[in-house]
Order: C-alpha cells, then sequence, then structure tokens
C-alpha cells in the first residue's frame, strides 16, 4: 500500500468505533474483526490492510460519490475521510445508502460468491466510474473491477497493485504485500472465523487451532456463558495470528497474539507470541511468554518444550533438560515426542548418548511416523557423532 491519502486515513480513523465493544481489543491487530453489520450477515470485516488495498485501488477524488455497498461501517468512515471536506456543487459528497445511484465509485469488501454484489453493482456505476469486488475461485484471489462506459460494462482480473502478476505467491512469500498475497491472508483469516474451510490451508490452519486449544475443551465448557463467549472469541484471534505467522507477517502475528491475550488470556496464545519472539530473534522475551503461559495454565505443555528448546539455542543444554522432563510430565501435551527428541538433543550436548537412545525410541513409540527422531536413531546406531 503507497497511497499516502489512505495510509493518512487508516491512521487517522479509530477502527474500535466501528466493531462491538466485545471485539473492540482486536481492533489494533490487522486481522478480520466482526461489526455488528457483519455480525447479522456472516463474515467479518476484512482487515484494515485489505480495506486500504482496496481504498487504493478505488483511487477517490474530491468530487466523487463512493457506495460502500456491503454497509461495512470502518470501510465506509475511511471513505470518508478520503472525500469528506471537498464540496460538490456548494454540498458535501455523499456516501452508501443516502444517496441515490449512480455513484463515480462503489466498493463491496466481502463479495457474495452467488454474484448478486457483481449484479447490483452494474446498476450502480456511473458512466465513467467503477466497482471493486473481491473474488475468489478455483484460480485463486482477485478484485473484479468493473467498469462503465456508455452504459457498456467491462470486467477486469485484477491481481496486482502494479504490473500483471505471473502467478499466485505461496504463502510463505514475504518480498513485500501484494495484492492476491494480502487477499489470500484475509481470506483465510476470515474462513476461521466462520469455520469454512474451502481450501487444504483452510483445513490445516483450523486443525492446528482445535489441536492446540483441544485439551482445553473440557475447562472451557464449565466456564460461565460470558467468561465462555470471550475465549472463543480469542480462540478465532489466535487462529487469525497464526495464519499471518504462517505468512511470514511476524509483526502482524505478533499483533493479533496480543490481540487475542487482551480480550481472554491463554497459554496457547502466550506460548504461540512467544514462538513469534523467538522467530524475531528476541529469544529472552520467548521465554519471558513462556513463562507467562505457564502462570495461565500450569497443565499446558508445550510452553515448558519450548522454554528448553529457546535455552538449547542458547547453548544451555543442561538448563534445558528439566524444562523437557516436564514438559513430557505436563498433562496437557499433543506433541510428546518433541519433548523427547529435544530431550535427546539435550543429553547429547551432554555426552550422555544412551539416555538420548532412550528418548528417541521413546519418541518413535510415541509418533512412528515422526522422522526427525527416527534418523537421530540411526545416525547414532552409526555411530556418527552428535546430531543437530
Amino acid at each position: 500500500m503507497t497511497d499516502p491519502d489512505v495510509l493518512e486515513a487508516l491512521a487517522a480513523e479509530p477502527r474500535a468505533a466501528h466493531h462491538p465493544t466485545e471485539y473492540r481489543d482486536l481492533t489494533a491487530a490487522d486481522i478480520p474483526v466482526p461489526t455488528a453489520y457483519r455480525m447479522a450477515t456472516g463474515r467479518p470485516s476484512p482487515s484494515p490492510t485489505v480495506i486500504g488495498l482496496l481504498l487504493q485501488m478505488a483511487e477517490i477524488e474530491p468530487g466523487h460519490q463512493v457506495a460502500v455497498l456491503d454497509g461495512d461501517p470502518y470501510a465506509l468512515a475511511l471513505a470518508r475521510r478520503l472525500v469528506g471536506k471537498s464540496r460538490v456543487s456548494g454540498e458535501e459528497v455523499l456516501f452508501g445508502a443516502a444517496v441515490q445511484p449512480p455513484y463515480d465509485r462503489v466498493i463491496v469488501t466481502v463479495s457474495d460468491p452467488s454474484g448478486l454484489d457483481a449484479a447490483r453493482a452494474r446498476n450502480h456505476v456511473a458512466d465513467g466510474g467503477f466497482a471493486l469486488l473481491p473474488h475468489y475461485g478455483p484460480s485463486g484471489p482477485e478484485v473484479v473491477k468493473v467498469l462503465c462506459s456508455a452504459g457498456e460494462f467491462l470486467e477486469m482480473r485484477v491481481t496486482s497493485l502494479g504490473a500483471p502478476a505471473a502467478g499466485i505467491p505461496a504463502m510463505e512469500d514475504t518480498a513485500g504485500t501484494s495484492l492476491v498475497r494480502a487477499l489470500a491472508i484475509d481470506r483465510h483469516m476470515q474462513n476461521l472465523w466462520v469455520e469454512e474451510r474451502e481450501s487444504p490451508r483452510d483445513r490445516h490452519f483450523a486443525e492446528v487451532v482445535e489441536d492446540t486449544f483441544e485439551d482445553g475443551r473440557s475447562v472451557a465448557a464449565r466456564m460461565p456463558a460470558p467468561e465462555f463467549a470471550r475465549r472463543e472469541v480469542a480462540r478465532k484471534a489466535f487462529g487469525c495470528a497464526y495464519v499471518q505467522q504462517e505468512a511470514g507477517s511476524l509483526d502482524a502475528a505478533a499483533d493479533g497474539y496480543r490481540a487475542s491475550l487482551a480480550v481472554y488470556p491463554t497459554a496457547e496464545a502466550h506460548t504461540f507470541l512467544g514462538w513469534t519472539y523467538n522467530f524475531q530473534r528476541r529469544t529472552e522475551e520467548a521465554i519471558q511468554e513462556c513463562h507467562q503461559a505457564i502462570t495461565t495454565d500450569p497443565t499446558f505443555g508445550n510452553p515448558y518444550n519450548d522454554i528448553g528448546a529457546y535455552l538449547l539455542e542458547l547453548g544451555k543444554p543442561a538448563e534445558a533438560t528439566p524444562w523437557f522432563e516436564k514438559a513430557k510430565a505436563a498433562k496437557r501435551y499433543c506433541c510428546y515426542f518433541y519433548a523427547h527428541t529435544n530431550l535427546a538433543r539435550a543429553y547429547l550436548l551432554q555426552g550422555m548418548r544412551e539416555r538420548a537412545r532412550r528418548e528417541l525410541q521413546q519418541a518413535a513409540e510415541k509418533y512412528p511416523d515422526y522422522e526427525p527422531a527416527k534418523e537421530m536413531l540411526r545416525r547414532l546406531d552409526r555411530r556418527d557423532g552428535y546430531i543437530g
């Protein structure tokens, strides 16, 4: 995003003002968040990045009449900031349903897959104007630009803010924020909110969230309804942060985990925030988040293992060893084989080969498909020395 006017509007408009109270702690993060309108219609309002990109593509100028057809209040407020001070024939520029069509610019932030939004957009676009609609089809995400000229309509498929994209970048591509990449990330986050699994990546993200929180469901089910509702919002925000983390957007991921914690503190969000800090080479802060996780829920095994792993990275295998033992003994941990394997690494660094062998054998027993443990065992049998 490069338009200075759009960036100024994003910085100036308080996003929290457009969301119900229970979601306002999430609005500092670059994730989709439900609005009162969106709660009634399903999908949440897109992330500020996606709304900003659509506004940049709209090329709004003083004097334009603009409609946000899906009623997104945050997008509407941002559009008002872009032309709200201008005048046309002495009258204030108006937006949305308050003005009858046609409009110079029509924006839809979340398209209806049935195609009704595209049909409505055609009916609302003035001659010389255009509409913008995100679209998610088999070929990947794109923005449909519907131009009107002398009563004729032309549809363009836009996948780049600059030159046409040669292909859809992978989620791991972190070289800038392309339009397609931003739309893809946002769609995955929205699908977590509404529990839709359109693609293998959606299934992956949903499974990570479910597996991470799975053993805590019995506790959550006994919570009072208001507390359970906050925890569910925090869990959705956690999922959005994990999507950003997988995409390599570490600052956005950290913001998402912190937003989740602001709504309802969980050991899971503290642990994954620590994981994100570690990717950012903020190892001491990562360890502190793991301690916060343990304070929040001592039964959760992940932070014990992670503290040990971070201590290994700092070259402290003896200090790491008891943390892996605690992870093995934790009541709630989906991946005990990680703790066994990491403990083997710690023992090897201390010259304790037979202890390492026993841990690797237990890791292989608990998860026979875990190749790193099996490879370390093979190398031990060949006596190749330390295995990193």
